[in-house]
């Protein structure tokens, strides 16, 4: 049976880079300032994965993954 690559948009790697942007570094809570960045304000379908939280393999073009360091700060967005 022959691999099937899911289609991706060509928005998905700006996107991604736009919320890379915005996330990177600062942690997630309940409100935004220099450190933090509001949960409220992220897309609906976002997956926030703390490390060493296992995650399903299944890619949803229209998902934002935000990946957390041990201290609770985004070290990687993507999509899928």
């Amino acid at each position: 049976m022959p691999l099937v690559a899911p289609q991706i948009s060509g928005d998905v790697v700006p996107q991604t880079q736009d919320w890379t942007n915005r996330l990177m570094g600062k942690t997630i809570g309940d409100e935004n300032n220099a450190t933090t960045f509001a949960m409220a304000d992220l897309p609906e379908n976002t997956r926030i994965i703390p490390e060493g939280q296992s995650a399903t393999a299944d890619f949803q073009e229209n998902r934002l993954n935000v990946h957390l360091a041990k201290d609770g700060t985004v070290r990687e967005v993507n999509q899928g």
